[in-house]
């Protein structure tokens, strides 16, 4: 038995080392691969435009750039590998997707499905989508000489976690919301000139490769194209858009998102700016927030409203003038602005679900939660029902600190 176990031992050894694959049949070389970080997905004549960025390289050189178009995301991505000096693409390594604006609004179960039954793609990658723009545009031309989309849009993924105006919700939390409530969220970016200075590319670094079709490689530049290229983008968060169904219906801005962060309880560090009495502008950088949605139902088991109580708390950050602090019921009255401004945003988003009758803050499940029973008995989904629902909304809120150098000497 022993020698048996010998033999089979001293077999698998030389197997190993005749350079038989085995279970190494998936290695590849690092050398071979370009790592893609970020993909764009447009709507295209020929269907699918695929736009595809790697990460910034260590040597300072740009990210490579990539786009193609095809019947399908599938065949897209084969044509870029056909039409680009690269050897292999690795999508396993994708960490953010971008839609184009109007292929939100065709409709995005094809884009969604892909993700969920791609193997090289995880369901839990952030999407956002170009506000009055392109996914191609946001890929080919955000970025400078040594960064691009897949940097900037962690900068973002960073900064939205933070605030409380925005979310990076993933292509499982979209599926998730669309099966469950009909509506969904998504973050919006808006691609704009940048703002930092060095960002020009430099002559002799093009940044990118590939197909601007299924027939001709993208190895050309019109005077249009160079114009663009020369002139650095980035993007940045600007709020929401609405799916509802599958398809992009609104936006939410950041000012109405900062109602929906607390609404869904992912408050983070937002700035509102009201004014005193005096009509003075006082910044307060909100730090704390949430609500609790509780559903009233009449004596008949009917929903009767939904009760909205809000609780938020503020420091003030900066005012013009010094502020009045010294004055009886000041900082009543800011408190008071504070809450209205809260309630004015607040309310902005109840209407527009309302409006669109779109149940993207899952208030049907809210309820569902509370009486499954009862709302069985309502006949239909809670956004069926929105537009006709009462909602009563209330605020609380609080001044923390005024962080005026008054009150540490008193």
């Amino acid at each position: 038995m022993k020698r048996g176990i010998s033999l089979l031992i001293v077999f698998f050894l030389l197997l190993s080392l005749s350079g038989c694959s085995g279970i190494y049949s998936n290695f590849r070389e690092l050398e071979r691969l370009l790592v893609i970080q970020t993909m764009g997905i447009d709507c295209a004549e020929e269907g699918v435009g695929i736009s595809l960025a790697s990460g910034a390289k260590s040597d300072g050189s740009s990210p490579v750039r990539l786009f193609s178009t095809g019947v399908s995301i599938t065949s897209a991505i084969a044509h870029i590998l056909s039409y680009s000096q690269e050897q292999e693409l690795f999508l396993s390594h994708t960490g953010h997707v971008v839609l184009g604006e109007e292929a939100a609004q065709n409709g995005i179960r094809g884009y969604l499905s892909y993700i969920c039954r791609s193997p090289n793609l995880r369901t839990d990658i952030p999407l956002y989508i170009v506000k009055g723009g392109t996914a191609q545009e946001a890929v080919m031309q955000v970025g400078d000489g040594s960064k691009g989309i897949s940097e900037v849009l962690e900068a973002v993924r960073a900064n939205v976690d933070e605030r409380g105006d925005s979310k990076a919700f993933s292509a499982s939390d979209l599926l998730r919301d669309l099966e469950r409530n009909g509506s969904g969220l998504i973050c919006a970016i808006e691609c704009s000139p940048s703002i930092q200075e060095g960002g020009t590319k430099q002559e002799g670094d093009s940044g990118s490769s590939g197909t601007d079709s299924a027939e001709r490689p993208d190895i050309g530049g019109g005077d249009e194209k160079q114009e663009k290229e020369s002139q650095a983008l980035t993007a940045a968060a600007v709020g929401y858009g609405v799916i509802r169904g599958d398809r992009l219906c609104a936006y939410i801005d950041k000012e109405q998102a900062i109602g929906v962060g607390l609404l869904l309880n992912i408050a983070g560090i937002s700035d509102i700016v009201v004014k005193d009495r005096y009509a003075t502008p006082v910044t307060l950088e909100l730090d704390q927030g949430g609500s609790t949605i509780k559903p009233v139902w009449a004596e008949d088991g009917s929903l009767e409203m939904l009760d909205i109580q809000i609780k938020a708390a503020a420091n003030i950050a900066e005012i013009g003038g010094g502020g009045h602090f010294g004055e009886p019921d000041y900082e009543d009255y800011l408190k008071a602005q504070l809450e209205t401004a809260i309630s004015e945003r607040v309310s902005a988003v109840i209407r527009l679900s309302k409006t669109l009758q779109a149940d993207f803050l899952g208030l049907g499940s809210i309820v569902e939660m509370d009486n499954a029973e009862k709302y069985r008995a309502l006949g239909g989904d809670l956004a069926s029902l929105l537009p006709e629902l009462p909602v009563r909304i209330s605020v609380s809120g609080q001044i923390k600190h005024t962080n005026d150098i008054r009150d540490e000497q008193a």
